[in-house]
């Protein structure tokens, strides 16, 4: 059942962020379920699959697109040598350096992704890059640049997160009986962000010069059901 195209209504994590308490790090990055902060059963899932899906080990050198505030970061240091975070929002930068930054080598930065990936200095001292929960928050076009620019721009990032995407082909799972509003899940502005087959994202992901692979995450993990996290190799 679909409805017919109405005007997306757009949502800013930044502004968000701003009306939550300065500790509410879940609320801030709405890592919630029906409101309330997940538990950290969902965090530990969390991160036992960006760990398996990555490989980290202790020498690698993570960058991090759209890293948030950093809460779910923080917890990455310790399996890694060092990071470099960023996020458009300078306020939840703000927040991530307060209380997570370990100077030298596990830093946050204010930037765009693209900006980043652009003009970041020292690319090749990069191993890793991971994008959770983020990468709806692109168009296409975009998503296509950024991964065009860390395929070319970062010779030694061997693999590539981007987890947490929301799947087009589940998305009566989610909205139930709802009405499907196809202008809003085209958005990349809204809450959730732009909804995509894996299929479409492989090819995405393909065109800039990787390979990737859909995987899911334990059937106990909250969104399981109709999220799916893209692995990139390379080709």
């Amino acid at each position: 059942m679909t409805q017919a195209p109405t005007s997306p209504t757009e949502f800013s994590y930044d502004a968000h962020a701003r009306t939550c308490r300065p500790d509410d790090f879940l609320g801030q990055t709405k890592r919630t379920v029906h409101g309330q902060s997940v538990g950290a059963d969902q965090i530990a899932l969390i991160l036992a699959q960006i760990k398996h899906l990555l490989e980290l080990q202790s020498d690698d050198c993570l960058a991090e697109i759209a890293c948030g505030n950093g809460y779910l970061s923080k917890d990455l240091f310790p399996c890694i040598q060092a990071y470099l975070g960023t996020d458009i929002s300078d306020y939840m930068i703000s927040v991530a350096q307060a209380h997570f930054q370990q100077w030298p080598a596990y830093q946050f930065k204010h930037s765009t992704a693209l900006a980043h990936l652009s003009e970041e200095g020292e690319p090749g001292r990069f191993t890793k890059l991971l994008c959770y929960a983020s990468a709806q928050y692109f168009s296409d076009e975009e998503l296509g640049e950024l991964l065009r620019l860390a395929h070319d721009r970062f010779p030694h990032v061997s693999r590539a997160l981007f987890g947490n995407c929301p799947d087009r082909s589940k998305a009566g799972l989610f909205y139930k009986d709802q009405p499907l509003n196809e202008a809003e899940m085209d958005s990349h502005k809204t809450i959730i962000g732009k909804w995509r087959h894996p299929q479409h994202f492989m090819a995405i992901a393909q065109a800039a010069g990787w390979h990737a692979e859909i995987a899911s995450m334990p059937p106990q993990f909250s969104a399981a059901y109709y999220r799916f996290d893209a692995l990139l190799t390379r080709a």
